[in-house]
């Protein structure tokens, strides 16, 4: 809600809940969803009476999440709606070692995928600073290559990370901006990474990312275990 401009955030249960999507009060809403069975409780959209309310969201790699806008009919087109994706993967390695490796020049053409047959890293360039600008031209041999370019914004060795994040798609004729914050927290004797990309103009381009990114991690996950082994 952001009455007089200002944005608040109200938590509580169903029936907190219900009320405020009743009186047409909620902007958006994040609901967190726990692999528990409680057996019974109160549905969040039931009581709502008969306005219509549209959703959309996203359920991140590992995580059970939803991310959500919740508009009443009558107010469709008041607000533009943007998607956001989150994963999260366990690396059996520090954080000082992941946080390197993602960000490490010499890994960048591996880490997207150079060694994939029929695909070409054409270019790949890397600034990592505050303000700096890395870039990777790739693509499917004979094909237009896509760009990837990062901007970063905060660089916080080994715990946090945040870039601009274009991806000039050949393929689809444009470019898509999104914001991408991970970060590096030490969890059982490794490291839990923590992507959340933010941004996205339409659904079917955040699935579309959905899809790439496990395998950029797949990859980190190979160069970490080479270096650990050599």
């Amino acid at each position: 809600m952001r009455p007089g401009g200002r944005e608040i955030v109200v938590a509580g249960g169903a029936n907190t809940i219900q009320q405020y999507l009743k009186a047409g009060l909620i902007d958006e809403m994040q609901i967190h969803v726990a692999p528990v069975l409680l057996g019974h409780g109160i549905r969040l959209f039931d009581h709502l009476g008969n306005g219509a309310h549209r959703v959309g969201g996203h359920q991140s790699d590992r995580v059970a999440r939803r991310h959500a806008s919740a508009i009443p009919s009558d107010q469709r087109g008041a607000r533009d709606m943007s998607y956001e994706l989150r994963i999260e993967r366990q690396f059996d390695a520090p954080p000082m070692a992941v946080f390197d490796a993602f960000v490490d020049p010499a890994a960048q053409e591996e880490l997207h995928g150079s060694d994939q047959e029929g695909w070409r890293v054409h270019r790949s360039e890397s600034d990592v600073r505050v303000g700096g600008t890395s870039t990777v031209v790739m693509g499917l041999e004979g094909q237009d290559p896509d760009t990837e370019i990062r901007v970063y914004s905060v660089i916080d060795r080994p715990h946090r990370l945040v870039f601009r994040y274009a991806m000039k798609i050949a393929e689809w004729g444009r470019t898509i901006d999104t914001e991408v914050t991970i970060t590096f927290e030490e969890r059982d004797g490794g490291t839990l990474f923590t992507m959340v990309e933010t941004g996205f103009e339409r659904e079917e381009d955040r699935n579309g990312f959905m899809e790439g990114w496990p395998d950029f991690l797949d990859t980190l996950g190979r160069v970490l275990k080479a270096r650990h082994d050599t």
